[in-house]
């Protein structure tokens, strides 16, 4: 690769790259991660520069488990307190991603002392039934009445025919 196609600030980075390859292979020290490293990063801030119209990119962390990231469009969301003796800000959101997989994200926190904001996010990959495909999200958000009416004003129906 000619080098000389990028700018003078690109350039230094190449060389400063290659030199400290050069420097890990003479230590013996495994440079392929850091290298993989930095092409997923690349790769991701390309995927975050090309997304498409009616589209965001979103990234989304949850208490236990992998950030999750795509391009998509959220399609509905609601937002409750329960009640009790320590109630909770609740949230429910449902995205869609470019490839027509569904995303749910439900998240909890306390609403009325400093708390740990608790975020689950279930992904489920397009399918051939779509329904099948909201009953998963919806188990996400254990059937909560607000999900029912978030569903009902997608247009949504949560009846399952069996054979």
């Amino acid at each position: 690769m000619n080098i000389e196609l990028f700018d003078p600030k690109t350039q230094g980075r190449f060389r400063e790259l290659a030199k400290l390859v050069q420097e890990a292979r003479a230590l013996g020290v495994n440079h392929g991660t850091a290298l993989a490293d930095a092409i997923a990063a690349l790769k991701r801030q390309i995927k975050r520069a090309s997304v498409p119209e009616g589209m965001e990119r979103f990234e989304l962390t949850q208490d236990r488990g992998p950030t999750i990231e795509f391009t998509g469009r959220q399609i509905a969301d609601t937002s409750f307190q329960t009640r009790g003796v320590d109630p909770m800000n609740i949230t429910f959101t449902i995205y869609e991603t470019e490839g027509g997989a569904l995303v749910g994200l439900h998240e909890s926190e306390p609403a009325e002392r400093n708390g740990y904001v608790s975020a689950r996010v279930h992904v489920v990959e397009a399918g051939d039934d779509p329904a099948a495909m909201r009953r998963e999200i919806m188990d996400l958000f254990g059937w909560d009445d607000r999900a029912r009416s978030m569903f009902k004003k997608l247009g949504w129906t949560l009846r399952q025919e069996l054979a």
